[in-house]
């Protein structure tokens, strides 16, 4: 089964209708949890996701709002007594935010933690490329026989975008600003809407998901 669901769309600061960032994709026998914002524990009871699904956490970057819903999430596995290894993939310079968000979750699970500093293969069938954003930023992406999946979160536009999203079936792409703030983006190294939809038209992208709005 193949399923994404989404947890949480809107950027810094959550909305009264749209939670922090938080989503699940269910790949096969995989659940890949990406960017856990404050509060994913409570979407994800919402949204119908199990905590013992989790397999694979995927942070891109450590600015809060993709990471301070991780000490909830792991609290909640170890409640469960989730007995499979979690594998945490994040950017390696992020080491010093992660750690501590590690230590306050409750004990008890298999976590392994995999930081990685360069592009290439990080686990069978996943990939990561470098993105361009104010901190060090890690873009996935999943590919199958019959399937692929990329995964951009926070990201002027760059090489390492093109790359995820080349020909991929489902694109999920950050687009925080709207073609009206385009210096805004600039500033703040982000993706409009419509720089996000260029992006998959040149990619060739199946389906595009605009996430992460302000």
């Amino acid at each position: 089964m193949r399923e994404l669901v989404v947890l949480g769309t809107a950027s810094q600061v959550p909305t009264r209708s749209r939670n922090h960032n938080g989503y699940f994709l269910r790949w096969d026998d995989e659940g890949i949890l990406f960017d856990p914002g404050d509060g994913t524990q409570r979407q994800m009871i919402h949204a119908g996701v199990s905590a013992s699904e989790v397999t694979r956490i995927c942070i891109t970057h450590v600015h809060g709002d993709h990471c301070y819903g991780l000490p909830g999430v792991l609290s909640r596995l170890a409640l469960d007594r989730v007995a499979h290894p979690v594998r945490l993939h994040y950017p390696a310079s992020g080491e010093d935010i992660i750690w501590p968000l590690v230590a306050v979750a409750s004990p008890g699970i298999d976590l392994r933690l995999y930081p990685h500093d360069e592009a290439g293969a990080i686990a069978p069938g996943v990939e990561v490329r470098p993105l361009l954003h104010r901190i060090e930023t890690y873009g996935y992406r999943l590919t199958a026989p019959s399937q692929s999946f990329a995964f951009v979160m926070d990201t002027a536009p760059c090489a390492g975008a093109e790359e995820l999203a080349d020909g991929v079936d489902l694109l999920v792409a950050e687009s925080t600003f709207s073609d009206d703030d385009g210096n805004l983006a600039a500033q703040f190294r982000h993706l409009t809407a419509g720089q996000a939809g260029t992006l998959a038209a040149a990619a060739g992208v199946g389906t595009l998901a605009l996430i992460h709005r302000c």
